[in-house]
């Protein structure tokens, strides 16, 4: 599930318009996207026990952390500057040890989503 394919995609300058309509500020206008994608990962995971996860958009990414209960991470593995694959710390027990990506919008190549989803690392 995605918001934007990146900063050029027509659905920012969209979001842009969007927020202003409905009198938000930017930043506002994407915490509440990120507290919606987070709430969706949470009910995804109660659903579905998923072992390793990728969320990509820095604000997104905190959003999502902090809804899932995750108190700590740690790098497993380098898979791109600035995205490496961790482990996740939390008392609740179904997500401690989940796998996770936090990657910022503009880390990673094109393959980057594949290689983690098949467990490759990257150069």
């Amino acid at each position: 599930m995605y918001s934007a394919a990146g900063p050029d995609d027509a659905a920012v300058r969209q979001f842009d318009a969007t927020a202003a309509q409905a009198g938000l500020a930017r930043g506002e206008a994407a915490q509440r996207v990120g507290a919606g994608l987070a709430e969706v990962m949470r009910r995804l995971l109660e659903r579905v026990p998923l072992q390793r996860i990728v969320v990509a958009g820095g604000d997104s990414s905190g959003e999502v952390a902090s809804a899932l209960d995750i108190t700590a991470l740690s790098v497993v593995a380098g898979l791109a500057p600035g995205a490496p694959l961790c482990k996740a710390w939390s008392e609740r027990r179904e997500r401690d040890g989940l796998e996770i990506v936090l990657k910022g919008g503009q880390m990673g190549t094109a393959s980057f989503f594949g290689a983690v989803r098949a467990g490759r690392l990257l150069d």
